[in-house]
């Protein structure tokens, strides 16, 4: 396990968020970024870490400020508490990990959302959160492994 530097945290993530919207429209990459470094790096940085990316990510979208920067944040910290338990390397666990952890944070932001704006909207989103959280879980074990090799 390597020292995590705030500063180069905060411009990569930075420059992925950005690659992520100019090239995909999503926040895809960010997502499994922040799991990378939570589930590499331990229960220390799952809380600021999240709340980093969480912040990235409400000032990107119109969502009201603070809803993704509390979930990420509360996603990161249960994870982490867990990451140096879990058999990081199997591509299933990453998978199933990626898969729960961004769907807790997204019905988590979503609920959040339901204080804001109209619930007819945000039950026609609800359906695709399952459907968006699949996809994005199926790319962890390449994108961890692009990050694994990045690290080295």
């Amino acid at each position: 396990m390597y020292h995590l530097n705030p500063f180069w945290f905060a411009i990569f993530s930075i420059l992925i968020l950005w690659f992520d919207i100019s090239f995909f429209r999503t926040t895809a990459i960010l997502y499994l970024y922040f799991l990378y470094i939570i589930l590499f790096q331990g229960k220390d940085y799952g809380l600021w870490c999240g709340a980093w990316v969480g912040f990235l990510i409400d000032i990107s979208c119109p969502d009201p400020l603070g809803t993704h920067t509390g979930t990420l944040g509360t996603v990161g910290h249960i994870l982490g508490k867990y990451a140096r338990v879990l058999k990081k390397d199997a591509w299933f666990v990453q998978v199933s990990i990626a898969f729960l952890s961004i769907l807790a944070a997204k019905v988590l932001s979503l609920s959040l959302l339901f204080i804001f704006t109209d619930t007819v909207v945000l039950l026609r989103i609800l359906e695709n959160v399952f459907i968006k959280s699949f996809g994005i879980a199926l790319l962890t074990p390449f994108v961890f492994y692009i990050f694994g090799r990045l690290k080295k």
